[in-house]
This record gives C-alpha cells, structure tokens and sequence, in this order.
C-alpha cells in the first residue's frame, strides 16, 4: 500500500483521522493524539490519514507508544546495539528501532526466549492481552507483590491468565486500568488499536506524571 506510520505532534488541536468518526474510541485516539503519544497512517494517493482503531497492534507498535508515554527521546539510545540481545534484531522496522531498544534496556518489553534458548523480541507479531498487562506493569513500575492478594475470580475466565503474567495483571486490574469486557480479561487474544487508546488515555487520568 501507499500507507505509512505517521506521528501526531503532541498539543495538536485536531488530528485528521478519517476512519474514527462513530469509533466508540474517538474520544480516546483523540486524546492519546492530542498527548503526542499515538499516531496513524498516511495514505499518499489520498492525502488522507486513518488510526485503524481495530487493527491489532504489533509489539514494536507497542514499545513506541510506551516510549512516548514517558517522554522518551528514542535517538538518547542511538548508541545502544540490539544485535546481541535479539535474535531477530534484523527484522525490527527502521521507525521502531530505537523504540524497541528503549522498551528494552528500560525493562518495559525485554522479549522471550524460544525453545533454543535465544531471546527475541518478535516485534511485528500482535501484542497479546496479557503482553500489554506485563509491559504496562513494567511501565508503571506497578506493585505487583503489593497486589498478589488481589482476587481475579470476578472474571470468568481468569484461569486462561499465564502464570507468569498473573501477577502483573493482578496489578493493572487492581490499579484501575483494565477493567475487562462483559467479565472477560480475555488475555490471550490480541489486543487493538482502539482499546490502546483507551488505556493510554486512563493511565494519563491515573498517573498524570508518567511522564
């Protein structure tokens, strides 16, 4: 396509997405927008500029919205090499490297390691729900010993959490800023666009110094 990732500037008083009008998210991209901290994609035969609220969002998607979240210059890490960290530091896209270099030496998102033993960072794969609820945790700095007791049984399927992601959900959940849908954590399936904005905007209501 002739579509590509562009960045909104933070303070922008409208942000011309034409894709998000009737979106139950508008208000929420709109707000992320206004922060600086999601952008969209311009459509060259057009002119034209969408947000894709229910496109999955990949991993490296993930980390440059994170960076931006915290007021991150991306180029402080230029310095900073991923070819020993990742396995498949090759296939980051150019825009997002120095994202997903911060996300990493920062310990928001550091990855996983396969069954050889190598770590990758599998950044065009979705992000998985509870993917976000660890590195939202990671990003936060969330409390996650001082939420172990906290009960997930309200939600009907809070067996399908990953027992390593248990505790960070625990803790973005009792922090205010999942609330699940209909009862679900859902945590397994890939989570959008929209709903990133969503979560962007609470985290700036409840932690207005993220930054």
């Amino acid at each position: 396509t002739n579509s590509y990732k562009v960045v909104i500037t933070k303070g922008a008083t409208t942000v011309p997405f034409t894709d998000i009008e009737g979106h139950w998210s508008k208000d929420y991209v709109l707000e992320a927008a206004r922060l600086g901290i999601v952008g969209g994609y311009h459509d060259a035969e057009t002119d034209t500029y969408t947000f894709a609220p229910k496109r999955n969002a990949t991993r490296q998607e993930v980390a440059a919205i994170f960076c931006r979240m915290m007021g991150i210059d991306p180029l402080s890490f230029n310095n900073e090499v991923l070819s020993g960290v990742y396995k498949d530091s090759d296939s980051i896209s150019e825009w997002a490297y120095n994202y997903v270099k911060a996300a990493y030496f920062l310990n928001i998102m550091t990855g996983s390691v396969n069954m050889e033993g190598e770590r990758e960072f599998r950044c065009k794969d979705n992000i998985t729900r509870q993917e976000f609820f660890q590195a939202i945790s990671n990003l936060l700095k969330l409390d996650t010993a001082a939420a172990a007791d906290y009960d997930l049984s309200g939600f009907k399927d809070a067996d399908k959490v990953g027992k390593w992601a248990i505790p960070a959900t625990k803790a973005v959940v009792k922090a205010g800023i999942i609330e699940g849908a209909d009862g679900y954590l859902n945590p397994r399936e890939n989570i959008n666009r929209g709903e990133i904005a969503k979560i962007v905007s609470i985290i700036n209501i409840i932690s207005p110094d993220v930054k």
